[in-house]
């Protein structure tokens, strides 16, 4: 679990800070070389929310208390939506649409460490992880959907690897969720940890071997798609099946 909460944290850091070198010498996305301005703000949407993942992880795994270890966790998401209505609109996206989801999100993690009538920690964490799972998978399954939802002047033509970026994106949010809802379920640190790799295991399945997304469409290598798998695969199997 340290191993790869370690690996995710440099990962997701790396993504968030060095969006174009994380994705070309890293993780060798040999088709963004030529990255646009808004693809490089989604592979920085994909870093958040991959560090909100680990760094939950690594507090939990800290023996942080799990509440408030996924409200602390929450922190990078909200960080990067302040900066995305900052500098979204220059790059052509529209941030209307997440004010009332973050709004939610934000009184459902209140309710983690909060005694808020009606909504105990258990539940709130369900309910947020419920919003990461729907929209990581409408981000594997129909990122093009999410694309003009966000911007109504969407030209999928200028933004060749966008959508291939968002399923990335759809990878992140269904670790995210998976993790939360693991601690919703009262399952252990280590057990909601396994959790998000089962989760990671499958989006891998889905995104980066159903639909190629890694290979085909970024360009990346067949070998570093086993790999990833064979480190989530080897997780799901430590942490949450034993």
């Amino acid at each position: 679990a340290k191993g790869i909460t370690g690996l995710s944290l440099l990962a997701s850091t790396l993504l968030l800070v060095a969006p174009h070198f994380a994705m070309t010498k890293v993780f060798k996305n040999t088709k963004l070389d030529n990255m646009t301005p808004l693809e490089a703000v989604r592979v920085q949407c994909v870093g958040g929310s991959s560090l909100s993942a680990a760094l939950t992880s690594a507090l939990l795994l800290l023996n942080e208390k799990p509440w408030q270890a996924a409200v602390m966790g929450a922190l990078p998401r909200y960080l990067i939506l302040v900066w995305l209505l900052a500098t979204g609109p220059s790059v052509g996206i529209s941030t209307a649409a997440l004010v009332p989801v973050y709004g939610i999100l934000t009184v459902m993690f209140a309710a983690m460490v909060l005694p808020i009538p009606f909504l105990g920690p258990n539940l709130a964490a369900k309910i947020v992880a419920s919003v990461f799972i729907i929209a990581g998978v409408q981000c594997l399954l129909s990122p093009l959907s999410i694309a003009q939802q966000a911007s109504v002047a969407y030209d999928e033509e200028k933004q060749p690897n966008d959508l291939s970026i968002l399923r990335v994106q759809g990878k992140a949010d269904l670790v995210n969720g998976a993790l939360l809802w693991g601690l919703g379920m009262g399952y252990s640190s280590t057990k909601s940890i396994g959790a998000a790799c089962l989760a990671w295991t499958l989006a891998i399945l889905v995104n980066d071997i159903g639909f190629q997304n890694a290979t085909t469409n970024l360009g990346s290598s067949m070998s570093s798609v086993i790999v990833e798998l064979a480190i989530a695969l080897f997780g799901s199997k430590r942490l949450f099946f034993s």
